[in-house]
């Protein structure tokens, strides 16, 4: 469909043919298209050139239409205002598309919500001191854009009760672009549910979304977009948290992805997209799973693909993806544990790591460190004496505080050639009656002075 009047043909065919629609009021100037209301814009008086002041038509339009109507706003065109757009009941408004229909905020008179003021209001019936109940409205195919000086509307959209966007832009405002807040000591309402799809703030003073109060919570944005902001790109202080699915987040003076660090918020982000630079700074409750772009900052739970594959951990979570990267380009970002197919690894720092893998061969299942392998568990029975189940350190086993006595290998002779501490014990590989059990090292060195012990009956 690819106009406002198609959209608006076929919804009200819809709502007819399911007889939902009520009888049209008379004298209300409203448009009739069968059983269903609905009207034009400009059936109120809107000019629409970007020049002439639509305060009053729209105005009137909200205040005409009753609860369920749809509003069209006709697309290819620039609606000036000087005026906030404060929705006192549930309306449906349906412009062309974001990029053909904008409703423009100049410098004027602004109302004002615990004394935040935004260009559209969209308030519960809880909300003060602004009489009405909006909820259950949705609005669609609009940029509302701020074109005034600094003594223009703070943000773009103010909801404060269940709203539904689809497709609406928020640009220029000097405050948040979308801002949520509900149940706050400032502004009372519920906005739980809202949903956010296709939708973008660019540009603004503020974050690009914001979420605020106990009662913003359980909203959806599907590929929302914040580009340019003065704040977060997505900013969630609600109690509880929100979703974000395949969300964008770019060139925004804050974090990408910002959500607060007290309470029990748990927000969870899924395939969204950091550009470079926008950084998560989640808390631990939120849960991030595939994200996409800059995934460095923050401590969330990590689901993720990691830059060199696998199952990986960032400093409090955990990242599960593919291979391609070197060891190197996983530092910052999942620097604790990795899992891939090279086995699991533990990063203790940039320079040290622990790692399990059944890598050297098949008959093993090896513990290294670094790349040396330290303890090896035979998965069957092998040469030298190693049978299965029975762990073998190749590189021998230290007791005591100071490490000097170990177990320090094994053979048919005292060591000839590495460097032993003094009391390092070598076992005798071929041991007979008459022989002895092995050497012990009496003076540390290169390798050492070795004395036999434990003689053989």
């Amino acid at each position: 469909m690819n106009t406002a009047m198609d959209r608006r043909a076929f919804i009200e065919t819809s709502i007819a043919g399911a007889g939902l629609a009520p009888a049209l009021p008379q004298g209300t100037g409203v448009a009739s298209n069968g059983p269903s209301h609905s009207a034009s814009i400009h059936d109120f008086g809107a000019v629409g050139d970007g020049r002439a002041d639509d305060s009053i038509a729209f105005e009137r339009a909200l205040a005409k239409l009753p609860a369920g109507a749809r509003l069209f706003v006709e697309g290819g065109k620039r609606y000036r205002l000087t005026r906030s757009l404060v929705l006192q009941k549930p309306l449906t408004i349906e412009g062309g598309t974001s990029d053909s229909t904008e409703i423009l905020f100049d410098a004027g008179a602004y109302a004002a919500i615990g004394g935040e003021t935004a260009g559209i209001i969209i308030p519960h019936d809880r909300t003060t001191p602004l009489r009405g109940d909006a909820r259950r409205t949705t609005v669609s195919g609009i940029t509302f854009r701020n074109i005034a000086e600094r003594r223009g509307p703070r943000h773009g959209l103010l909801i404060a009760t269940p709203a539904y966007l689809y497709q609406v832009n928020a640009v220029g405002f000097h405050g948040d672009g979308f801002r949520v807040e509900a149940s706050t000591a400032k502004i009372a309402g519920n906005a739980n549910g809202s949903s956010f799809i296709n939708c973008t703030s660019r540009s603004n003073g503020g974050a690009g979304f914001a979420f605020a109060g106990d009662d913003a919570n359980s909203c959806v944005l599907v590929g929302a977009r914040a580009f340019e902001n003065g704040g977060h790109g997505f900013q969630d202080a609600s109690l509880i948290g929100n979703v974000y699915l395949a969300a964008e987040a770019a060139d925004n003076r804050g974090a990408g992805f910002w959500s607060e660090p007290s309470g029990p918020n748990a927000s969870i982000f899924i395939g969204c997209f950091a550009e470079i630079g926008q950084q998560y700074q989640l808390n631990p409750r939120n849960l991030v799973l595939g994200p996409q772009g800059d995934i460095k900052g923050g401590s969330p739970t990590w689901l993720a693909a990691s830059p060199a594959g696998g199952l990986a951990t960032g400093r409090e979570g955990i990242a599960i993806g593919g291979r391609g990267a070197t060891d190197e380009d996983t530092q910052g970002s999942f620097a604790d544990c990795r899992l891939n197919l090279d086995g699991l690894h533990l990063q203790a720092d940039s320079k040290k790591s622990f790692r399990i893998a059944r890598l050297l061969s098949a008959n093993y299942v090896d513990f290294l460190s670094d790349e040396t392998p330290v303890i090896r568990f035979p998965s069957r029975d092998v040469d030298r004496n190693v049978v299965k189940n029975r762990p073998w350190f190749p590189n021998g086993l230290s007791f005591g505080s100071a490490g000097g006595a170990a177990l320090a290998g094994s053979g048919l002779r005292p060591p000839m050639q590495g460097t032993f501490d003094r009391g390092a014990i070598w076992m005798n590989e071929a041991p007979v009656q008459g022989g002895y059990l092995g050497w012990t090292c009496v003076k540390a060195g290169t390798p050492g002075t070795w004395r036999p012990f434990g003689a053989i009956a």
